[in-house]
């Protein structure tokens, strides 16, 4: 099962974009993509599914890729959506695996489903944001100063979106963005041009529909409160980061680690904010475990 078009699923009161991939009749994982981000991320599990017998579920959140902007909220209120989608797929029970800044999302599933959710793991995800820079990195202490100041002065959003999307629309810009990455990343995407394509495509579709939809993602990651705790996760998760992401620190991993009740904290050497694409297949294997 290989999704090159994502289809779309009518709701009641919206309509959601998802794409799938691997085994048509395997586990069901359903998977959030970063931010900025689209349904086209989660193809990068689409060998590791099929080997495992998983069948990935990506669905598109509000305002990204095509999905029509939602009306505002907290990243616990995507669960209902995630609810109804699955109830239209004919799925009761799933794991959910979210990348970056779909790590957040992918716990308030699991948060607001209870036991419909039967796995989760999350990689490269941020913790809850706070500004204490004690028990951070040099790398981690930038990003928090910057997060915080976009909480201090959430309407520099919109600006800070916009810009992001011209500079995304040329190669030349996502070219760009790829030279800040990590090391690891760097040369990762370099050796692959079809790694590199596919992150090109993944961008670009984020921004289909403007900038609209990475401003809220962004809004509702690191401006207004979750909507639930850490510690209200009853699902041992999986946390899986790279040691040497700049993107975001993995101080962010230890954080989450230390705020959740039961999970499993992988912290891989060599690796940078691609965590998912180098180890697609340990982070699949680590939500049957």
């Amino acid at each position: 099962m290989t999704s090159s078009v994502a289809r779309s699923i009518d709701l009641p009161g919206c309509a959601v974009r998802i794409a799938e991939y691997g085994s048509p009749y395997g586990k069901p994982v359903v998977y959030f993509h970063g931010s900025p981000g689209a349904w086209r991320e989660a193809e990068v599990f689409k060998d590791a599914a099929l080997a495992a017998g998983v069948r990935i579920i990506a669905i598109d959140r509000p305002g990204l890729g095509q999905r029509a902007l939602s009306p505002k909220g907290r990243v616990l209120d995507w669960a209902p959506i995630v609810a109804e989608t699955m109830d239209a797929l004919g799925l009761e029970d799933f794991a959910v695996l979210g990348v970056s800044g779909g790590g957040p999302f992918a716990l308030g599933c699991a948060v607001a489903l209870g036991d419909r959710v039967n796995a989760a793991a999350v990689v490269s995800s941020p913790a809850p944001l706070d500004e204490c820079l004690d028990d951070l990195d040099a790398v981690g202490r930038k990003k928090r100063r910057g997060l915080v100041m976009l909480r201090r002065l959430p309407f520099l959003l919109g600006p800070m979106a916009a810009r992001l999307g011209k500079v995304t629309a040329s190669q030349e810009g996502v070219d760009a963005l790829v030279g800040r990455m990590a090391a690891p990343d760097r040369v990762r995407v370099a050796g692959d041009m079809e790694l590199h394509t596919k992150l090109t495509a993944n961008i670009q579709e984020a921004f289909a529909r403007g900038p609209a939809g990475f401003t809220i993602d962004m809004r509702l990651l690191f401006t207004w409160d979750w909507g639930f705790s850490l510690s209200q996760v009853r699902q041992c998760v999986q946390i899986w980061h790279g040691a040497d992401d700049t993107n975001v620190s993995p101080c962010e991993a230890r954080r989450l680690a230390g705020g959740l009740g039961r999970s499993d904290l992988h912290i891989v050497p060599g690796v940078g904010h691609l965590a998912f694409v180098d180890c697609p297949e340990e982070i699949l294997e680590s939500l049957s475990s």
